[in-house]
């Protein structure tokens, strides 16, 4: 009693004042990572808003690719049936509406913290204000899906999937103010949007066919930005196909590498765990045999000395 007594008095000494007691059982304080620090950095306001955002991502992605494509087509004049074009314009309203709903709302869900929402979300209003540019909201749309967070793969198809997808907005967009700016020009022969296009995408891969060309001088001051926005893209997508290839070249090698080693190794433990368990057969037949042995030899006695 007298030893336990000092123990606990001495253990209470030599803690530091201040300090609560623990026990072993006692589970130790926690430690907020980065991440989790971030997060509660973020006003709750904005956290409910992009807790509502990761229920949507996937829904407001494909409508404003349904959105995009719709638009393309009616813009394009490439619909000829008169049902089929209502249809068409039905599906842009509807996947427009779906959108700017998903916004509103969440707008509303951080209404208290508007400015730090729309700090944060300043490019989607913009984006679904002015008709050429939300092409470029289906990119950061991506970016909010949360199966491309999971793993280091799914952030590379990710980040390979936006610099394409970039590719095509970036040709959408320098392409349809070159068609703006030329088609009521006389004498120019980008009058639609259909060539517009095609003409963005010769000029974007340097193929540079000369059938389609811009004559104003503000269609050739886009022409050069699609040209050097063009290699830059380019050379980027490039580099991360390679990458990505080069990778799983390397995670294969490393595969076949390690698999012979493994099977060469397991098969060398078998063998040696035969032989040990050989040689231990070997020893206890030997024992046995050498037991065997002197227990059927008959007993020697000494013979009696010569009289």
């Amino acid at each position: 009693m007298n030893s336990s007594s000092s123990l606990s008095s001495s253990s209470n000494i030599s803690a530091p004042q201040g300090t609560p007691p623990t026990s072993p059982s006692s589970p130790a304080p926690a430690t907020s990572t980065p991440r989790r620090q971030a997060t509660q950095d973020i006003p709750a306001p904005i956290r409910r808003a992009q807790h509502f955002e990761r229920f949507t991502a996937w829904p407001v992605f494909v409508s404003s690719i349904v959105f995009f494509s719709a638009s393309l087509a009616l813009l394009a004049g490439s619909i000829h049936d008169d049902d089929l074009r209502r249809t068409t314009l039905i599906g842009a309203v509807v996947t427009y509406g779906v959108v700017l709903l998903e916004f509103l709302i969440r707008l509303f869900l951080a209404r208290q913290a508007a400015r730090e929402f729309f700090k944060r979300y300043w490019f989607e209003p913009i984006g679904l204000l002015l008709p050429l540019l939300r092409p470029f909201v289906i990119v950061v749309y991506l970016w909010r899906i949360p199966a491309f967070r999971r793993s280091g793969t799914t952030l590379r198809a990710r980040l390979l999937i936006t610099t394409l997808l970039f590719m095509f907005m970036f040709v959408y967009f320098i392409s349809s103010a070159v068609w703006l700016v030329e088609r009521g020009t006389p004498g120019a022969n980008i009058v639609n949007l259909d060539d517009a296009i095609w003409w963005g995408f010769a000029t974007l891969s340097t193929v540079g066919y000369g059938d389609f060309v811009p004559i104003t001088a503000l269609g050739r001051v886009l022409a050069v930005c699609l040209m050097m926005g063009g290699i830059a893209i380019v050379g980027t997508t490039t580099a991360l196909v390679i990458s990505v290839l080069a990778e799983q070249l390397t995670l294969r090698k490393d595969a076949l590498v390690d698999a012979p080693g493994d099977a060469a190794g397991a098969a060398g433990a078998a063998v040696r765990t035969d032989e040990a368990g050989a040689a231990e057969e070997g020893v206890a037949a030997e024992e046995a045999g050498a037991g065997q042995g002197g227990a059927g030899q008959p007993p020697t006695t000494e013979a009696p000395p010569p009289n």
